[in-house]
């Protein structure tokens, strides 16, 4: 999955995983971000090389920066795995069917549902 990542089922695996564990969700949301900009990177880059083919200054040593969005998004999919690891510390689940988030928190079950709110 280099540059982009499966969304969310619901607010409440997300909102759960927030909540199971900070650190965690903080790296997916950064590696989320760094996928992007990869991604964003890799087609300006093409773009860039596509420039220099037209203008008869390409050369093949221009090809070496096609490397640095893949190796952006390499990293990047370290730190996302890196925070499924780090939640599943906690044994944290998220229940499709049911809509609710479960983990261990001081060995006891601690659990998260999202409650739509009256107003809307």
């Amino acid at each position: 999955m280099l540059f982009i990542y499966p969304m969310w089922d619901s607010e409440a695996e997300r909102l759960g995983l927030q909540k199971c564990c900070r650190l965690s969700y903080t790296l997916r949301t950064i590696a989320e971000i760094g996928g992007a900009i990869g991604l964003y990177y890799l087609f300006f880059v093409i773009i860039y090389l596509l420039y220099k083919i037209f203008i008869g200054i390409f050369e093949i040593n221009d090809l070496f920066i096609l490397i640095y969005p893949f190796i952006l998004a390499f990293i990047c999919e370290i730190i996302f795995k890196t925070s499924y690891v780090i939640a599943n510390k906690k044994l944290y689940k998220f229940n499709v069917k049911t809509g609710i988030t479960t983990w261990i928190e001081n060995g006891k079950e601690e659990s998260y549902s999202f409650k739509k709110s009256k107003i809307f």
